[in-house]
């Protein structure tokens, strides 16, 4: 059994989900993808807020360009459009629940688009959030931690669905059934939990590099 994560530097356009789909496509073995927002979407998210929602328009059409390009229609996308701006509309976004609804957005339209895309070659597939799976988290939103029996419900949240699944990295539920956020760059944390509940399960992490690198680039020039 495999468990992939896709990372968000290997993300940017239609072409990009495609070449996901082609990976994915005839891995037998591989029972869920977590996926990340694409690169340098949570960045634009973190910064929404007040009045001016220029950049939510400009990411809501960046979404839709990719949308119709892996398949997708204007109706299908409309209500991810509507569920940012219902967010923005409806709660401040210095308050961290609120806060979490509106990150969790680039992370949770990535998982469809990826869906979206594998259904479109045929792929029986299913997109749920991680909550559902079982990532229960305590309600401490932004940095949430998840509760001590956590691998025990990811695999009890599994053993529902036969299909390959989908599910968008960095975002869980608290007990109350808030979303609730694990921390900026954790989509690796959500898969490494996801692969432990499903020992033994190889995981395999996927990012866009310029070659195989003797350190992390993050860290080392």
């Amino acid at each position: 059994m495999e468990i992939w994560k896709i990372g968000g530097s290997c993300l940017t356009d239609a072409a990009s989900y495609r070449r996901a789909v082609a990976r994915i496509v005839g891995t037998n073995s591989l029972r869920v993808v977590v996926i990340s927002a694409m690169r340098g979407v949570t960045d634009i998210l973190s910064a929404l807020g007040g009045q001016d929602l220029r950049d939510a328009r400009a990411l809501c059409a960046r979404h839709r360009e990719i949308w119709l390009g892996v398949g997708g229609s204007e109706g299908e996308f409309a209500p991810w459009e509507n569920s940012l701006f219902q967010v923005l509309k409806d709660g401040s976004t210095h308050k961290e629940q609120f806060r979490d609804q509106v990150l969790s957005w680039g992370d949770e339209i990535s998982a469809a688009i990826l869906c979206r895309a594998l259904r479109t070659v045929g792929n029986d597939v299913r997109c749920i959030d991680a909550g559902t799976l079982g990532l229960v988290t305590n309600d401490q939103h932004g940095q949430a931690k998840p509760v001590a029996d956590v691998l025990e419900r990811i695999k009890a949240g599994l053993s529902e669905f036969d299909d390959l699944i989908v599910t968008p990295g960095f975002v869980g539920r608290s007990d109350a059934g808030s979303r609730t956020t694990l921390g900026r760059n954790t989509s690796d944390y959500t898969a490494a939990l996801i692969a432990s509940a499903c020992h033994p399960a190889r995981l395999r992490v996927f990012s866009a590099a310029a070659g195989i690198l003797s350190s992390d680039p993050a860290l080392v020039e």
